[in-house]
């Protein structure tokens, strides 16, 4: 048996931390290099898309366990796979947001903006980092964006709101 509980905790399911064990790469924090290597010298876009959604997978896994330190690294892997994809900068901008780290989100939500301006959920990013920052008018922005791209979410109309709310009181 290749797998140890570490592994997969870390990477999800048995079948994950034994193919991985089987391939010599172990656990990710113990061959950092090793998996950075293998991911900068994936020579083409599809082999490039796949481990990308690898780690957006893994990111994803981790982000959902509250294992937000490992939901960053896993969606950085994938941001340097595909630069240009708003999503990956997006899921790292939340699970910063959840770490309480707000500048270093706000830098990837301001990145998703300017990846993808149409897009609200990355309007919605931006708004959760301001607020966390206690930038309340930048918050109330944020969300008016977010609404003018995305009108029928319920949820951003509230947050919108309850930002604007906010904002009268202070």
């Amino acid at each position: 048996d290749y797998a140890f509980d570490g592994d997969i905790a870390a990477f999800g399911d048995a079948e994950d931390a034994e193919a991985r064990a089987r391939a010599g790469l172990g656990g990710a924090r113990g061959n950092a290099k090793a998996n950075a290597m293998r991911d900068a010298f994936a020579d083409d876009s599809d082999a490039k898309a796949e481990l990308a959604a690898k780690h957006k997978g893994l990111g994803n896994r981790a982000f959902q366990e509250k294992r937000y330190t490992d939901a960053v690294d896993e969606f950085s892997r994938a941001a340097v796979l595909e630069p240009m994809n708003h999503v990956h900068v997006s899921n790292r901008s939340a699970a910063y947001a959840a770490l309480g780290r707000w500048d270093a989100a706000l830098v990837d939500a301001k990145t998703t903006v300017r990846l993808n301006s149409g897009w609200a959920k990355g309007y919605a990013r931006l708004a959760n980092a301001y607020a966390g920052l206690e930038r309340l008018s930048d918050a109330v922005e944020a969300w008016r964006s977010c609404v003018k791209y995305d009108d029928e979410t319920e949820h951003f109309q509230a947050s919108l709101r309850k930002a604007e709310d906010a904002e009268a009181q202070s």
